[in-house]
């Protein structure tokens, strides 16, 4: 009778396992997989859709991490197995914190499209692309180089004129992106980028820079 009692009480606590990661990873891979696609899902949701769903899924995160940090205190005894779901929680907040998503995204999106951009900067430069307050309209024949519209941003300073690519096309002056500087130009010259407190500049070739206010 002991002996059936503890295979039942050792099944109960398989099963509790296999409930909270059913419940944890769901939740876990999700948060990563909209953290990764961020440009594409703001370009399309826009940010008044895309942050509140990012912000619904931490919250979740918590609880279900929470839910799962007290399932395995209370558990008697404790086993690898029970900590599964707190491990799972655990790992995808360091995985969030601490790999540079964004900057690992925006160099490979910079690399896979670098020459088609640089060809499109010589096509504004040439007067080819008409400028319009600022901006290019580019057409539905036109690949997709710049998100939030597929507009680039062009602004004369002095000889020289600075060509921005958007990856975030954010609200009022937030905002991200490869900048393209003419020869002799200083990327701070370019729109509010000499805020240096609210800016991140970083170099990634000659005249490509990413950009970044907020």
């Amino acid at each position: 009778m002991e002996k059936a009692v503890e295979d039942v009480l050792a099944r109960s606590r398989r099963l509790i396992d296999a409930v909270g990661l059913i419940v944890v990873v769901p939740v876990c891979a999700a948060l990563i997989v909209v953290t990764a696609l961020q440009w594409s899902l703001i370009d399309s949701l826009t940010p008044f859709g895309y942050y509140p769903l990012l912000l619904g899924l931490w919250a979740l995160w918590f609880l279900v991490g929470i839910g799962a940090l007290v399932t395995y205190l209370v558990r008697r005894p404790r086993r690898l197995g029970s900590a599964l779901p707190m491990l799972v929680c655990v790992a995808t907040f360091f995985v969030l914190v601490f790999v540079p998503v964004t900057a690992i995204q925006a160099k490979i999106d910079f690399r896979a499209h670098r020459v088609e951009r640089e060809a499109l900067v010589a096509r504004v430069l040439s007067g080819e692309l008409a400028v319009d307050d600022g901006l290019v309209a580019l057409g539905p024949q036109e690949p997709r180089l710049s998100r939030g519209g597929n507009e680039v941003a062009v602004e004369k300073v002095g000889s020289g004129s600075y060509v921005l690519f958007f990856a975030v096309r954010g609200v009022l002056d937030n905002y991200s992106g490869y900048l393209w500087v003419p020869s002799g130009g200083d990327p701070r010259s370019f729109w509010d980028l000499s805020e240096s407190e609210s800016c991140e500049i970083k170099r990634y070739d000659d005249h490509w820079y990413w950009v970044a206010h907020w």
